[in-house]
């Protein structure tokens, strides 16, 4: 595996050890209110071209390895339109399902597991109208990058989390996560311009609520 540079390499690592869904859901919730920050995108407009950068953050909490158990809906959308592909960025579950749409004209689009050249999926569209469904890409945790061979300014990524606490969120949003359990946690947040995660430490009590404001 040849690891390039990319400001989405080494967002998600697959952990050693695997999450485990509790019985026991905890009682107690991560608050996390996300405020601007000067380095993030500015708002997309309604119909932005496909190198316009989205202006959302995905955020999760890193060392839970065991807790509640994974969302019952994991059929996830992508969609090649018009705007170019969205949504940019979006997050997801392992074992989840992409539907793949393109609406609008001819496309090749290539699936990376982000900050290397290992391609998971290629995709030719040779005509609008058309679906693709794969589960190729959420086997593992980590981030894929989404590239047009034909229009290179096109992007997506798609964050894969083994657990369920985890968000995409842009300024002024805030996102409660139930039944996080007790511990010392650190809340991640990464967006497009970004070279690495930044970590905000969460200290996560027995019974309540803990708030994390991010930037």
């Amino acid at each position: 595996m040849v690891v390039k540079s990319d400001s989405a390499g080494g967002l998600v690592m697959a952990p050693s050890t695997p999450y485990r869904p509790s019985n026991v859901e905890a009682s107690t919730a991560l608050v996390v209110t996300l405020v601007g920050d000067p380095s993030s995108p500015a708002p997309k407009p309604a119909c932005a071209s496909g190198d316009t950068p989205s202006p959302e953050t995905v955020f999760w909490v890193e060392g839970v390895r065991e807790g509640k158990a994974l969302p019952n809906e994991r059929r996830y959308s992508l969609v090649e339109g018009s705007c170019g592909l969205e949504p940019r960025l979006q997050a997801t579950v392992i074992g989840g399902a992409i539907n793949v749409f393109n609406d609008v004209g001819t496309h090749k689009l290539v699936f990376l597991r982000a900050g290397t050249t290992d391609t998971l999926q290629k995709m030719p569209f040779p005509n609008s109208g058309s679906v693709v469904a794969t589960d190729r890409l959420t086997k593992t945790a980590g981030v894929v990058e989404v590239r047009c061979a034909l229009h290179p300014e096109e992007k997506a990524y798609i964050a894969v989390f083994d657990h369920p606490y985890f968000g995409v969120a842009s300024s002024g949003d805030k996102v409660t996560l139930n039944a996080i359990p007790a511990g010392d946690y650190r809340v991640m947040t990464w967006h497009e311009g970004l070279s690495a995660p930044v970590a905000v430490p969460a200290k996560v009590g027995p019974t309540g609520q803990t708030e994390v404001v991010l930037k």
